[in-house]
């Protein structure tokens, strides 16, 4: 019972959360980063995380003043409207965004490694995508187009100054390469059955949450 019941509630809030990504991105997700980033010693000096700081923050106000607050002053709706209007606009960007990226990442067939005690992971950096990413749709030509290539995520990772329109032709030079030296290569026939199997995956994630 109540792994049914930590299934079930994981399966309902993880979609809030997806919903919520685009709004987090635009809130606080780089203030944290630039944070991090911090205490990690990429920046030279105090200057110079300053100066990327403020960046961060003209950029945002200059979003934030063309998307939210030019419309509550010329659009002729409710405040309250307008507010709505934004954040169904980043609700539904969040879920499509987090089903592209989630149906390629959190699947049944791939790992997670975890580092050792070093911090250090066992496989290379190259072998590292073929074991945690999975592609879909590789035939799907327009919906290829329409998610930007998403679909054949190997070859992101792989190749990430390459424009996604030659991912489809790459991607048979890689998966014959794994073949090749016994690697794996994940890919799905359709976006259905990658959605359908992530969706599996949720459902595991949620019995091992009720779990703990």
């Amino acid at each position: 019972m109540l792994k049914d019941i930590g299934c079930i509630v994981f399966n309902i809030y993880i979609w809030i959360f997806y919903g919520l990504s685009t709004i987090s991105w635009i809130t606080v997700k780089d203030f944290v980063r630039i944070n991090r980033y911090k205490k990690m010693g990429f920046f030279n000096g105090e200057g110079e995380f300053r100066k990327e700081l403020l960046n961060i923050i003209l950029w945002k106000g200059i979003y934030y003043s063309y998307v939210l607050i030019l419309p509550l002053i010329m659009v002729p709706l409710p405040a309250e409207v307008i507010m709505l209007a934004f954040f169904s606009m980043h609700f539904i960007t969040g879920i499509c965004i987090s089903i592209i990226f989630q149906t390629a990442h959190v699947m049944p067939d791939t790992v997670f490694p975890q580092p050792n005690e070093k911090g250090i992971i066992a496989n290379d950096w190259a072998v590292h995508q073929l074991v945690t990413t999975t592609n879909y749709a590789p035939r799907r030509r327009f919906f290829s187009w329409l998610i930007g290539g998403l679909n054949f995520q190997i070859e992101h990772h792989l190749f990430p100054n390459v424009c996604h329109i030659h991912y489809q032709k790459i991607s048979e030079i890689v998966s014959e390469t794994a073949r090749e030296f016994g690697m794996p290569y994940h890919v799905k026939k359709s976006f259905i059955i990658a959605f359908c199997d992530h969706i599996r995956m949720l459902r595991q994630l949620g019995r091992a949450s009720s779990r703990i």
